[in-house]
């Protein structure tokens, strides 16, 4: 399994990573699926689900993984038509976006798919009542911009209030994002340990 965030350009750095990705997954067996995390289609988004960037921007690029991407929304995502990727779900043997949040469950992991450019209150509703009822050993939240952030965009004022309380409460062990185009790996003061 693999965690992709800012993918969606169809250029030659794109291309790389995803032959290294097929070298790797033919070499392993535990290669299941991909989390795309945000800003899928560069620069804009989608106009619609027939829109030709599916098929230079995400079908060709990885077209020798055969397993689901499942992805998660971004702020260049959203400067198109969101209904347009989770339409495009309907279409894609890959393509994994039934809602603009949703779950899903590997093995011992439940991953939560969030909109984290627009976490309003349905949502941190819906996300409350799934991990409060979740009963997997492994809970995994997937986003698009970073709570805490030492990148250039920085921290992010709303996230912190709105989403980091329900990670804490409910013991999240991961949540994994995209938009500052760095690895970092941060551990929240008096946050749940792995």
């Amino acid at each position: 399994l693999a965690f992709l965030g800012d993918t969606g350009t169809g250029g030659e750095n794109q291309e790389r990573v995803a032959r290294g990705m097929a070298r790797r997954c033919q070499s392993e067996a535990d290669c299941r699926f991909i989390a795309l995390l945000g800003d899928n289609i560069y620069p804009s988004g989608v106009k619609s689900a027939d829109d030709k960037q599916f098929i230079t921007k995400f079908e060709e690029p990885y077209k020798h993984l055969d397993f689901r991407f499942y992805a998660v929304l971004g702020n260049h995502d959203h400067y198109g038509k969101i209904d347009a990727q989770i339409d495009y779900s309907k279409r894609s043997t890959k393509w994994v976006m039934p809602e603009r949040f949703y779950r899903f469950t590997v093995g011992e992991a439940e991953f939560f798919a969030i909109d984290s450019d627009d976490f309003d209150p349905p949502q941190s509703k819906w996300l409350d009542e799934r991990l409060q009822a979740s009963k997997a050993r492994w809970k995994i939240v997937l986003g698009h911009r970073p709570i805490y952030s030492y990148g250039w965009h920085g921290d992010d004022p709303d996230l912190i209030e709105d989403l980091e309380p329900l990670l804490v409460k409910h013991k999240v062990n991961f949540y994994l994002c995209g938009h500052e185009h760095e690895q970092q790996v941060l551990q929240l003061k008096g946050y749940y340990e792995v």
